[in-house]
């Protein structure tokens, strides 16, 4: 397949604006990305850069996605790929289609998801680092619908395909991924192995986020070995690392989990106001599959 690029007009200003961004981004700074992304959209519009411009409203629709903003960043998404379409450019079309498969895969839209990750990885024309990011939500899906041994096929293929790549976040999200298949499975030391490579690699590529998930997932670990103050450490330190980036898309799955721990210690109260936060919050920003499994928790916390 032929794989056709635009070739950007970028500035070296933009290309400055583009770092500061990122780092921002990074850091969890994202309504100073934002507001840089505003800048620099602005400024690829009136200097014809449609490169420049998809990539943008690419990360703005993630920024506004993780802060719990879904109508905005899917509106923002398919900005991105209706730019990108309209310019030719294939892999660009590509990562589109993966940020909006990203937000029906949240919504619990699984069919739709795993449509626009095939039709993603149709264009992508085999860049590893987009491959490999494509493998990795296919081995999410694949968990959800209980395949495990697909989910873990999918997720070593997104690991040597990132390593490939020199893509430190990207190992660190798959061996993240890679723990919660093992954690649904009872496999608590392959779980903890996995979770804590994450969190190494993470904290080396200045993450905070994924660090937020790894602390979130080891406390489900340490649950399921019985070790509730550890657990409740390490999801309370998660719960702060979200509060603190407003990532407002991951604060209901702390909540959730808190109220797990609770209801293991027997703090039936405290379970119940913390699952009732995790559903709302879920609802406030369209998190479909964490809203499920905060309602699953209910159900179960009503049955003691």
């Amino acid at each position: 397949m032929s794989v056709v690029r635009m070739a950007p007009v970028t500035t070296e200003r933009t290309q400055g604006l583009l770092e500061m961004a990122y780092a921002q981004e990074r850091a969890g700074s994202l309504a100073d990305a934002i507001r840089i992304y505003l800048v620099i959209a602005a400024e690829a519009q009136r200097d014809g850069d449609s490169a420049t411009l998809t990539e943008v409203f690419r990360r703005m629709a993630i920024a506004h996605h993780i802060r719990g903003e879904p109508a905005r960043a899917r509106d923002l998404g398919e900005q991105s790929l209706r730019v990108a379409r309209e310019a030719g450019d294939e892999v660009l079309s590509a990562e589109a289609l993966c940020t909006l498969a990203g937000f029906d895969l949240e919504a619990g839209r699984l069919d739709d998801a795993f449509k626009r990750y095939g039709r993603a990885l149709a264009l992508s024309g085999g860049a590893p680092q987009l491959s490999a990011r494509i493998q990795q939500n296919l081995g999410i899906i694949a968990t959800e619908r209980g395949d495990s041994a697909g989910a873990q096929a999918h997720y070593h293929q997104a690991i040597e395909s990132f390593v490939e790549a020199g893509d430190v976040c990207g190992r660190a999200m798959a061996h993240h991924n890679l723990g919660i298949v093992h954690s649904d499975r009872g496999e608590w030391d392959e779980a903890e192995r996995n979770f804590m490579l994450s969190l190494k690699l993470a904290d080396s590529a200045g993450d905070p986020r994924l660090t937020g998930l790894c602390r979130l997932n080891l406390a489900e670990v340490y649950l399921g070995e019985r070790e509730t103050g550890r657990a409740l450490a390490s999801a309370e330190a998660a719960l702060s690392i979200f509060s603190e980036l407003g990532a407002n898309l991951n604060l209901a799955d702390a909540y959730r989990v808190i109220g797990r721990i609770r209801k293991v210690e027997g703090q039936r109260a405290l379970a119940l106001a913390s699952l009732r936060t995790a559903l709302e919050m879920a609802r406030v920003t369209g998190a479909g599959l964490s809203a499920a499994a905060a309602e699953r928790e209910l159900e179960a916390l009503s049955e003691v």
